[in-house]
């Protein structure tokens, strides 16, 4: 039998290098309040991504909101009664689409 090995994957940037670039813009942000993250060297999309896993580590899931603007991120940290407003809202939109 031939023996599979896995292969490495081929990584962008270093172990931890995205996480430690982001935590120090995010960690100080206010419920209901935005921040501007320039994307600088990396890639906007893997920045978005450090910033979404920070996000849901820190403040919980649905607890923000990300949005791409060239080289930016927009990050909004949502209080809690709001985001639970949003989760509620997009459920109901969602019944309202399948109902037409």
């Amino acid at each position: 039998l031939p023996i599979f090995t896995k292969k490495k994957r081929i990584r962008m940037y270093q172990w931890g290098e995205l996480r430690s670039y982001v935590k120090p813009l995010i960690e100080g942000i206010l419920p209901n309040t935005s921040i501007e993250i320039t994307a600088g060297k990396y890639d906007t999309e893997a920045v978005r991504r450090a910033v979404c896993n920070l996000a849901v580590q820190e403040w919980g899931k649905d607890s923000y909101t990300t949005h791409v603007k060239g080289k930016s991120i927009k990050v909004t940290r949502l209080d809690a009664n709001v985001a639970q407003f949003l989760k509620e809202k997009t459920a109901l939109e969602q019944v309202l689409a399948d109902w037409k």
